[in-house]
């Protein structure tokens, strides 16, 4: 695909509209969760420029959760594990949002996009549950014993 001006530079605004969502984002709490709200522009970015761009700004939102100190307790615990867990959810992420929108546009327009909407941040979320029952599970075992809490079984 032939890189234009106006998708490099719809893809930089983007990049830092995540960037920033990430940031602010993070202060929107329900509970111990953060609201994510960078996964907006990754899925617009991805139904506006392809798949392509999807996995661009699911780079960014990966890159600035590492940079942001959010993934701290996995990267003390295993920092490759960690890196490759949070950079890969990411990518997917904006894959997934990106695939659904091309696959689906030309017969269902609004439906591609509702369903770019809902596949990111499950995508987003089952690599994240991949990633800890590959690498992490030892570290959430020791979490549940310390907080007295029966073992957690993930898949």
């Amino acid at each position: 695909m032939e890189k234009t001006t106006p998708c490099i530079a719809g893809g930089g605004l983007l990049a830092a509209i995540a960037a920033v969502l990430r940031l602010v984002g993070s202060a929107i709490r329900f509970g111990p969760f953060s609201v994510s709200l960078v996964l907006i522009p990754i899925v617009l970015g991805a139904a506006l420029y392809g798949w392509g761009m999807g996995c661009w700004l699911g780079l960014v939102f990966g890159a600035v959760v590492l940079l942001s100190g959010d993934a701290g307790l996995f990267l003390a615990a295993d920092p490759g594990g960690a890196i490759v867990t949070v950079l890969s959810k990411g990518i997917a992420c904006g894959a997934a949002a990106g695939l659904c929108c091309r696959w689906l546009h030309p017969w269902y327009p609004r439906l591609s996009i509702l369903l770019s909407a809902l596949a990111a941040p499950l995508v987003n979320t089952g690599v994240f549950l991949l990633g800890c029952r590959l690498f992490f599970m030892p570290l959430i075992h020791q979490w549940a014993q310390q907080a007295a809490m029966p073992a957690p079984e993930l898949i």
